[in-house]
């Protein structure tokens, strides 16, 4: 994990470059054609058309919103809505699909005015299940997401990898996150394993978001909680200017050919027993814990750089983790090339503004 040799630094800042160039595709949005309002006091009976005319459920407002053609917006009104989750087979979208707060500033502290979206810790808030077509995208903006067992999971499969796909998870809070016994009643739920998960989800940007107290209980299930956890192929993914404050497992976490992240001006506070960034390979021939019959790989090309870790040892900040034995399943660059390079020259400002709308 050392500073780039010249030949591998001009291949990744043409990569970086390439990334500048999505990250502005990305926030080109086109013309939304179906937008929906969602109010803590409005209606599903009502047309959702207008802010007099919110709807009352998330289900329900995207299901309006993905009636009109072209892009699919869900503008949330201002307050707290309880108990509410979203679960979609991905496959069936024809177009992207934002859900966003109508709020356009970004407070001082959001959580006093971003619309809050609170659970009772046994949830998770949104799940987009199976492929979405290609260019098909999900966007999440300035919403407050508390008290839910997994805040986002959006899962292609693990299996093969799939097109990339537009996802944007930008400027939003995600507290309390992570399964609780207490919360969810005397049948104890299986431990959160992440608060935004992504499974085979190419080139995701998830930015400037605060993640607070990302924890399971009891304590002994609370090192398997990630805030940002990036599995089976989900590669070129940008981390880019989040603070996780208060966890306890990694705080961000590559798994399986999830290669060439970019992961930069992060801030990483009140750690637990775990590191801040690490690197898996669950490799099937050493350990019990992986159930991917055709075996995972080593995840490659992670470029970490200008991260803050307040009070956190370098030993516990960035991991390298698992196995180093080169198996028949996986290719050739599976091994040659470095899994994570700590590189703090590039300049990832591009990256940030391409975000916003």
């Amino acid at each position: 994990m050392q500073d780039l040799p010249p030949a591998s630094r001009r291949a990744a800042a043409r990569r970086m470059c390439a990334l500048v160039m999505a990250a502005a595709a990305l926030a080109a949005m086109p013309v939304r054609a179906g937008t929906i309002y969602l109010a803590p006091g409005g209606s599903d009976a009502a047309a959702g058309t207008t802010g007099g005319s919110a709807v009352a459920t998330l289900p329900h407002a995207v299901a309006l919103a993905l009636q009109a053609p072209g892009e699919a917006q869900v503008v949330v009104l201002g307050g707290t809505y309880r108990g509410q989750t979203l679960e979609l087979d991905a496959r069936r979208l024809t177009h992207s699909l934002t859900i966003r707060s109508a709020t356009d500033a970004t407070a001082t502290d959001p959580t006093a005015s971003y619309p809050a979206f609170v659970g009772d810790g046994n949830a998770t808030f949104v799940r987009l299940r199976g492929a979405r077509p290609q260019g098909v995208g999900f966007v999440l903006r300035k919403l407050r997401v508390a008290g839910y067992a997994t805040a986002i999971s959006i899962e292609a499969g693990r299996d093969a990898p799939r097109p990339a796909t537009r996802t944007i998870i930008a400027d939003n809070v995600f507290e309390r996150i992570g399964s609780s016994p207490g919360d969810a009643g005397a049948s104890p739920p299986r431990p959160s394993t992440a608060a935004i998960r992504l499974v085979n989800v190419g080139g995701a940007v998830v930015a400037r978001n605060l993640f607070r107290d990302i924890r399971n209980t009891p304590s002994a299930a609370c090192p398997l909680l990630h805030a940002v956890y990036l599995a089976h192929f989900s590669s070129r993914a940008m981390i880019l200017g989040n603070t996780f404050d208060g966890f306890c497992g990694s705080a961000i976490k590559l798994r399986d050919r999830s290669n060439d992240a970019l992961i930069f001006d992060n801030r990483f506070a009140r750690a637990g027993e775990a590191g801040a960034i690490e690197e898996w390979y669950c490799d099937k021939a050493r350990s019990a814990e992986c159930t991917k019959a055709e075996g995972e790989c080593p995840s490659t090309g992670a470029l970490v750089g200008r991260n803050r870790f307040d009070g956190l040892a370098p030993a516990r900040q960035v991991l390298v983790r698992g196995g180093r034995s080169e198996r028949a399943w996986c290719a050739d660059d599976d091994y040659r090339r470095p899994r994570i390079t700590i590189d703090a020259r590039f300049d990832t400002a591009p990256l940030l503004s391409g975000v916003d709308d």
